[in-house]
């Protein structure tokens, strides 16, 4: 059986109250806060939503960076090795993340940098030791052969994380 309950407006507070029953007026501002507050997080999940597409879309029309770029066959990993974070302050010296004779991938996020950071690391395809620069944050993906090392140029701190995935010898 269904019951219907009636709702009216209190005069005393601008929250709903059952009819037939008096206003409490604290617990009723306390429900009417929390309805407010899902408004406004509704609200402003739905405008974060929007600007998020609204950025996706912008991005979408932008001709692509003039950057290097590795062909990489995800199908040649083999396991997950380990993950982890750091940070490096520019003038120390480089903190290794990989250094060994194994083929590597490394995912590098850099999450907070004021400058440049500086990665050096070696061609899966054989070769001499590569360097890329890396300004401001964002994520980047190496193959490496065994050497991956990140630093800071000039006088700031480069915070970032690394997924590490050993890959498959041919």
């Amino acid at each position: 059986m269904r019951t219907a309950v009636a709702w009216r407006r209190s005069a005393s507070c601008s929250g709903n109250v059952r009819a037939g029953q008096e206003a409490v007026p604290g617990v009723e501002a306390a429900i009417v806060a929390k309805q407010d507050e899902r408004e406004r997080t509704m609200n402003l999940g739905t405008f974060t939503r929007g600007l998020a597409l609204a950025a996706v879309i912008a991005m979408a029309g932008l001709p692509p960076s003039a950057g290097n770029a590795q062909e990489m066959d995800i199908s040649r990993i083999g396991s997950f090795e380990s993950l982890g974070t750091g940070s490096v302050r520019g003038g120390a010296a480089p903190k290794t993340v990989v250094e060994d004779d194994q083929p590597h991938v490394v995912v590098l996020t850099i999450w907070n940098s004021d400058g440049d950071a500086k990665v050096s690391w070696k061609p899966v395809s054989g070769g001499e030791q590569q360097t890329t620069v890396i300004h401001g944050t964002g994520v980047h993906a190496f193959q490496t052969n065994g050497l991956f090392k990140i630093q800071a140029t000039g006088d700031h701190e480069v915070q970032y994380g690394y997924l590490l995935f050993r890959l498959r010898k041919d």
